[in-house]
């Protein structure tokens, strides 16, 4: 599994990175929020690997805020709605946290940590979408430039 979201993390960041090489000041910030994320993501399973459950989710409300934070600033800089997206996806993980941590002090055993890993991996899932989309959006629109100019593709305004 770490493989597979390993994977999906490096993505968002060859992305932004490849983009960053063609119009850094649009795609600083997304190669920043990628990075931030692999961050967060091997803090995270090194702590997963110390800490036995719930223990190990004890630090992730600390981490989302300084994720939070972040994107905040990087929003009030240039602001873009991804960075916005961002902040909010980063906002409900720090809600999710809320939740579980109530739910659990209530019901240790109540089974809800099955729920409260699932919506934390969906709320990664939408990170990385969210980060991704800026420098997949450049890398997308280059390559269908690529491609029209070299007449793999027909040009949709002489069609």
């Amino acid at each position: 599994m770490l493989v597979i979201f390993g994977t999906l993390l490096s993505l968002p960041l060859l992305l932004n990175l490849t983009a960053a090489r063609g119009d850094y000041r649009k795609h600083v910030d997304a190669v920043f929020a990628a990075g931030m994320l692999c961050a967060i993501w091997a803090f995270t399973n090194i702590v997963a690997h110390i800490y036995p459950f719930p223990q190990s989710k004890e630090f992730h409300p600390l981490v989302d805020l300084i994720g939070l934070s972040a994107m905040i600033a990087a929003y009030m800089t240039q602001r873009q709605r991804w960075k916005f997206l961002l902040a909010s996806l980063f906002f409900a993980q720090l809600c999710a946290h809320a939740w579980f941590w109530v739910a659990w002090r209530n019901s240790p055993e109540g089974g809800i940590g099955y729920r409260y890993i699932l919506t934390l991996n969906l709320l990664w899932f939408g990170q990385l979408l969210c980060v991704g989309a800026p420098g997949g959006t450049y890398v997308a629109n280059r390559a269908l430039g690529w491609m029209r100019r070299h007449g793999s593709l027909p040009d949709p305004a002489r069609s």
